[in-house]
């Protein structure tokens, strides 16, 4: 049944329950006859479906290539638009005089080297900080193993059954 139907169509009843947007429930409806249309009006009714475009999957691919180009041109445009960022000037630390670091593994500033990394100010800029924290962490590593292989193996323990 087409209830939109000009000739055949009917009305949609409502029982409502409650008040306002929030409290109201509709508990039930029904189709009811309608009495029919005069001339006049339905002269000047506009159909909905006519009103309607559903495009074409030509039209919808049309649509997204101009959207394509849109959106690059807006890009390219808002590209153009940025100013250019003038060279940053390069700005040289002060130049600090640092003992020379040897091919031997030794702290130019006579701590014990890897051992006493970390413990001195003076290792936060020296210029040796680099293998001297690699030895520390070799010799932890070799500390670790050792322990290992020194510490007994924890006894297996048994699950004892009552019977």
């Amino acid at each position: 049944m087409l209830y939109a139907h000009i000739d055949e169509g009917k009305v949609i009843s409502f029982r409502k329950k409650g008040s306002g947007m929030t409290n109201t429930e509709y508990t039930a409806f029904e189709f009811k006859d309608r009495p029919e249309i005069p001339e006049e009006i339905l002269d000047a009714a506009v159909c909905l479906d006519e009103l309607l475009h559903i495009p074409t999957y030509e039209e919808v691919a049309e649509a997204g290539d101009l959207l394509e180009a849109h959106e690059a041109k807006k890009t390219s445009h808002e590209v153009r638009k940025e100013p250019e960022k003038a060279p940053e000037k390069e700005t040289k630390a002060p130049v600090q005089k640092e003992p020379e670091v040897s091919d031997a593994d030794e702290c130019p500033y006579g701590a014990a080297f890897g051992n006493d990394f970390g413990q001195y100010e003076e290792c936060d800029s020296c210029a040796a900080a680099h293998p001297c924290k690699g030895k520390l962490e070799k010799q932890k590593l070799e500390a670790a193993k050792k322990k290992e292989v020194a510490a007994p193996a924890a006894p297996t323990r048994k699950l004892l059954r009552r019977g």
